[in-house]
């Protein structure tokens, strides 16, 4: 009936039997999203950094609206991205111009004016979840919110089940007949962050709800104090089997031209008097491996920031007053040797640390940063960047590494200095520049300033682990639709 309807009441034609609107010129694989999310009012959209998430999603939610199966959505999405991008978006596409929005986002005051304020689309950050729920609790105690379509944009954000923002979300989420969890790193830290995703997308009726249990049945400890899990044979094919059906996984190959990507690891030394210190705190972190506690674990705790900080070039002497010294700046003359060879070609520099961001700025007062900056301000820089006005861009992953596009049209040069341990941030940063629209005779060229026998060679290696964890998990849903027919 859905599919009737949309074929007899949005003037469609087809291409290869599949329903394509008259009004958009969508590419292929997104009218493929839109497809499966009308045909599955409950389920994962894991499309590629710079697929047109967002213009799928609120193609599904215009037909949608316009069968009155839906009457408003609510977005849930990082910062960066409600401030700027669903909004913008829509106005891109002429048959999406008609929807109205209001961003849920400021003070309090002017959150609840956008809460009342009329609306097709809702969009707020994952940091007001809770405030929201609140309201929704107090001003609509038996249920009937202003709106009935949920959207997570980057669902990794509720991965975590033992948050104040998933307790809030369960009190609500039943309330949403229509769901759609967006993400192009679905498992970035391993298949347990399927979980609360999938909690969320069916409230518990693939994977269950009591997340303990999910461990306990399909996961045993990969080390002795139980830091770390990983799935059993059979827990990995029953993940794969019971998401397959309402899961559309899109991979970048074969769907969308995109520049080649080219890793370039600039190795330094850390120079004598800094590496003693270095020494000194890794003889300690490693002291305490002895019991068995996973090294990653170690790497996210105190002692691992100490140590990345140190690779980078700086250590913390007061971490309550936030006080830090500077202990070498090879990787800084490591990225002066990179504007020098490329000849002021503009680079996009991923840092790490605050003082990392303090001591590129100080090297080079002509630098640009994202961090901090208003939407207006973050809007004005992102055309200077476009035009090749700014010659160093500084971004942080957490911030800028979602739901940002028009990088690629600056610059094909990204430099991380220093890595963190996150596949998710480490993928999404790339995609700012290896994406759609970016110039496909010319390379993307990632230069990663690594500090040699460092952690940052251990944290190297535990990207490569962590993407084949998620790969698996994409390859497996892939191939089981495709022998199911699906």
């Amino acid at each position: 009936m859905l599919r009737g309807a949309w074929e007899a009441g949005c003037g469609c034609v087809y291409q290869d039997n599949i329903p394509v609107l008259g009004l958009h010129n969508l590419y292929h694989f997104q009218r493929t999203g839109v497809l499966h999310q009308l045909q599955n009012p409950k389920n994962f959209l894991w499309l590629f950094p710079g697929s047109g998430k967002s213009v799928t999603t609120l193609t599904t939610f215009a037909h949608l609206k316009k069968l009155g199966l839906v009457h408003s959505a609510l977005v849930l999405a990082p910062m960066r991205v409600a401030q700027s991008v669903w909004h913008t978006e829509a106005r891109k596409w002429s048959h999406l111009q008609h929807l109205t929005f209001s961003r849920i986002l400021g003070n309090p005051q002017e959150r609840m004016n956008a809460l009342v304020k009329p609306a097709d689309i809702y969009v707020t950050n994952f940091e007001n979840i809770v405030w929201l729920v609140t309201q929704l609790t107090h001003y609509y105690p038996a249920g009937g919110y202003p709106f009935d379509y949920l959207v997570v944009d980057e669902s990794t954000k509720l991965k975590s089940c033992d948050t104040k923002r998933m307790e809030a979300m369960l009190k609500i989420v039943n309330y949403f007949n229509w769901r759609t969890l967006l993400t192009g790193t679905p498992a970035a830290n391993g298949l347990l962050d399927v979980f609360g995703q999938a909690l969320i997308m069916d409230s518990g009726e693939r994977l269950g709800t009591a997340y303990n249990a999910f461990r306990d049945a399909y996961f045993v400890k990969a080390d002795r104090n139980g830091y770390k899990y990983k799935p059993t044979a059979l827990g990995e094919q029953f993940i794969h089997e019971r998401l397959h059906d309402v899961t559309l996984n899109l991979k970048n190959e074969g769907y969308v031209d995109v520049p080649k990507l080219i890793v370039n690891d600039i190795y330094v030394d850390i120079p004598t008097r800094a590496r003693k210190v270095y020494d000194d705190m890794e003889r300690s972190m490693f002291a305490t491996l002895e019991d068995g506690t996973d090294v990653e674990v170690l790497f996210a705790a105190s002692k691992g920031i100490k140590l990345r900080q140190i690779a980078n070039g700086v250590v913390f002497h007061d971490t309550e007053l936030r006080l830090w010294k500077p202990v070498h700046e090879a990787k800084l003359d490591a990225l002066d040797e990179l504007i020098e060879e490329y000849s002021g070609e503009p680079l996009l520099v991923f840092y790490q640390f605050i003082p990392d961001k303090e001591r590129i700025l100080k090297r080079y007062p002509w630098a640009k940063c994202f961090t901090g900056t208003t939407a207006h301000q973050f809007e004005v820089m992102l055309q200077e960047w476009k035009r090749g006005d700014i010659r160093m861009l500084l971004a942080h992953p957490a911030s800028a590494g979602h739901g940002i596009d028009g990088l690629q049209e600056g610059g094909r040069h990204m430099v991380m200095f220093g890595l963190d341990h996150s596949l998710e941030k480490y993928e999404q940063s790339i995609a700012r520049i290896q994406r759609q629209g970016g110039d496909l005779s010319r390379p993307v060229l990632l230069h990663r300033i690594l500090a040699r026998d460092s952690v940052d060679d251990a944290i190297a290696d535990s990207l490569i682990v962590k993407d084949g964890v998620q790969t698996g998990l994409r390859d497996a849903i892939d191939a089981y639709r495709k022998r199911r027919g699906l």
